[in-house]
């Protein structure tokens, strides 16, 4: 009885092969935002995370390339493209101007997003959220994000006090959305 055993490559092998390749493509093809950002809400939570813990870096990965031009007038006249282009540089001095000029840090500060409020557009989002200390609620405010490329930054953001003014500001966060696309598409200003 021959008790050797073939040299070659197992069978299962090959298949475990195929087995990943298509998990890759599935994953690839239904999940494209997987690695990203996470969307609009998440980009709210990630930058109030970093804030409370004096993550500077981490606060200005999530502010659009658009906010920061107030306080980075040397882009001022980039293209919309060559902006969203230089992110990773823009990021690095929104960081620093960050660190320079954040005070006062409240290290116990929470914030919880309110789903039923955020609305999304072609290539803007709006999500409300509430500050919260101690969990208990302090305020709420809503921010304004815009899209670049695939994921939402946040472009401005600012304290609510009731419902209708909520609904006024998705109507104006929903004409935005047309003058952001517009920019956007003619890549101009």
């Amino acid at each position: 009885m021959d008790t050797a055993k073939k040299a070659g490559v197992p069978i299962v092998l090959p298949i475990l092969a195929v087995i990943a390749f298509a998990a890759m493509f599935c994953l690839a093809t239904f999940y494209p935002n997987i690695g990203k950002t996470g969307g609009p809400e998440k980009t709210v939570e990630n930058f109030y995370l970093a804030y409370a813990g004096s993550d500077y870096e981490g606060m200005a990965e999530n502010l659009s390339v658009f906010w920061s031009l107030q306080f980075l007038p040397q882009y001022g006249v980039n293209k919309p493209s060559e902006l969203i282009e230089k992110r990773p540089e823009i990021v690095k001095d929104t960081a620093e101007i960050l660190s320079s000029t954040t005070t006062d840090i409240d290290t116990e500060l929470k914030v919880k997003v309110l789903p039923e409020y955020t609305q999304e557009w072609n290539n803007t989002a709006m999500v409300v959220y509430a500050g919260l200390k101690d969990e208990e609620e302090m305020g709420r405010e809503v921010a304004l994000l815009v899209k670049e490329k695939e994921d939402f930054y946040i472009y401005i953001w600012m304290p609510i006090y009731d419902e209708e003014s909520i609904e006024t500001l998705k109507s104006e966060f929903s004409e935005f959305d047309t003058y952001y696309s517009e920019i956007l598409t003619n890549d101009e200003w």
